[in-house]
């Protein structure tokens, strides 16, 4: 197929797609309002998950952390950490 012809057909599809708006909708609007419905629960958990990592816990020991064997590490370790 010459270049040209391919050019032409192109062209009248577009044409096409101009004349006839369920075409146009189902080809741009939908996917894009599929993706956005998709990843908006995806964005919310991650800004969840974003704000849950940012608390700071304080913990207080009174006296000496090698009385209790163990305790230091423990309070090394995630999520302490």
């Amino acid at each position: 197929m010459a270049p040209r012809h391919a050019q032409l057909l192109f062209r009248r599809e577009l044409l096409d797609f101009r004349r006839e708006r369920r075409v146009f909708r189902r080809l741009f609007l939908q996917p894009l309002v599929f993706i956005v419905l998709m990843s908006a629960p995806v964005l919310l958990v991650q800004r969840a998950q974003a704000r849950e990592h940012k608390d700071v816990f304080d913990v207080a020991v009174q006296g000496p952390v090698d009385a209790v064997p163990g305790l230091a590490e423990a309070l090394d370790r995630d999520p302490l950490n």
